[in-house]
This record gives structure tokens, sequence and C-alpha cells, in this order.
């Protein structure tokens, strides 16, 4: 049950490696889906942390994300390659409306991103609870 799994989906005409904690609710095409009623919802990992390895390096500068819960811990890192040294981002969320959308922009990002690992935190439930995410989008 704590083993990754690994998808392989095509996101933007691109095939992308997908690495994510077992999810309980929804297949890994659902936070892809453009439908934030449509959700995965992990078996007890919080945080979740979900891994995005491209076939093809872009550019990537921001990240936007709808959530199932009100209270959340967000950190990103992008890879211009895999062995560089990622731009990392992080920020808390507080407050947010019931089934909240945040927006993580990346200045100074890489001008191509090869990986990205997002780590989802919900601050109110204890570790290896569920965590609820309906949509992701890399602009």
């Amino acid at each position: 049950r704590r083993r990754p799994v690994v998808e392989e989906l095509e996101l933007e005409g691109q095939p992308v490696q997908v690495t994510h904690p077992l999810f309980d609710i929804g297949p890994t095409d659902h936070l892809f889906d453009g439908d934030p009623q449509t959700l995965v919802r992990t078996y007890e990992a919080n945080p979740a942390q979900i891994v995005l390895s491209l076939s093809q390096p872009r550019p990537v500068t921001s990240l936007s994300l709808t959530l199932g819960f009100r209270r959340a811990s967000l950190t990103v890192r992008l890879y211009p390659s895999p062995e560089a040294e990622p731009a990392s981002y992080s920020a808390e969320y507080r407050d947010l409306a019931e089934i909240p959308t945040i927006e993580m922009d990346f200045a100074g990002a890489p001008s191509l991103v090869s990986r990205i690992e997002i780590e989802i935190r919900d601050l109110l439930d204890p570790p290896d609870s569920k965590i609820h995410i309906r949509e992701l989008v890399l602009r």
C-alpha cells in the first residue's frame, strides 16, 4: 500500500511518467481531465507526492491545483534535467474556499523542465490520512 504507483499518461500530447501514492478513489487521468468535479483520493498519504517525468522538457511557469480540503501546504520542485539541482517553491494556504483552487507562480523557473515534484499536505489531517485532489494544471 505504501509503494509508489508508476503510470504512463499522455499530457498535452506528450507521454509523461506519473509517480504517485496509491489512490483508493479515481484514476490518475482525473488529475488532468479539466473537470474539477472528478477527483483522486490517496490511500494513507499525507503528504501526497506526485512526480511528473516529461518525455520532452517544456516550459513550466505556474501551477493551478484544485483540492478537496481547506488548509494546504504545497512544495514544487522543477528540474531542468535529472542531474540538475531543482528550483524549489513552497507556500501554505489557509482558510481556503470549500473546493479551493490555488495558484503558484514559478518566478525564475528554469526555461525548460524535465521533471516536476509536487508535494501536497493537508494541514488539518494527521500523517497518512487521505488527500483529495481534483485538478492539476501546468502552465
